[in-house]
């Protein structure tokens, strides 16, 4: 399981927010699991997880640490990608190549990929992964994904509200401490 938890919460907010909801949307890494695990629903998961890697990225001066840990705690490898800022005040970070890198030197380590993303730029390493002999699943937003990284994987899960998105009051948000 390879997670750019950029995209996915990017994705979250975007087309798994509920607008008539005043608060702030999270990702739920929990669910996400319980949903790798069982993608079909059928209450009987028959696969394991043996590998847990998560990449995000971060900004200097942010204080990911409270999460990061709590990543860890879940068995979780976190690797951060710092972010660059251009002359503009855009925010460029390249976890694509970090994780598509990741995903190459594990892939001898497990059957199936579970790519966490929709980003498009995932396409070359999924082939990669394929001709490996390795089956691609990938996780997204339906509104989110590309349709080359979809119709390349072996299936696609689709994420929503249900499946990884928790919705937490302003005030609720503030009180959180981790």
């Amino acid at each position: 399981m390879y997670v750019d938890m950029n995209n996915l919460w990017h994705s979250a907010m975007r087309f798994g927010s509920d607008k008539q909801i005043d608060g702030i949307c999270h990702v739920d890494i929990t669910k996400l699991l319980r949903y790798i695990h069982d993608p079909t629903g059928s209450k009987h998961p028959k696969r394991v997880v043996s590998i847990k890697r998560l990449f995000i990225g971060r900004k200097k001066g942010d204080n990911k640490d409270g999460f990061i840990n709590y990543l860890r705690s879940m068995g979780f490898k976190v690797e951060v990608v710092m972010v660059d800022e251009d002359e503009g005040g855009a925010y460029t970070y390249n976890c694509c190549s970090v994780l598509s890198a990741g995903v190459l030197a594990d892939c001898e380590d497990w059957d199936i990929l579970c790519l966490c993303s929709g980003n498009g730029a995932y396409v070359d390493v999924v082939d990669q992964v394929q001709q490996k002999g390795k089956r691609v699943e990938v996780y997204s937003f339906s509104a989110a994904i590309s349709m080359a990284l979809k119709n390349k994987a072996h299936a696609f899960y689709p994420l929503g509200r249900k499946q990884i998105v928790i919705h937490k009051r302003q005030e609720d948000e503030e009180n959180d401490c981790g």
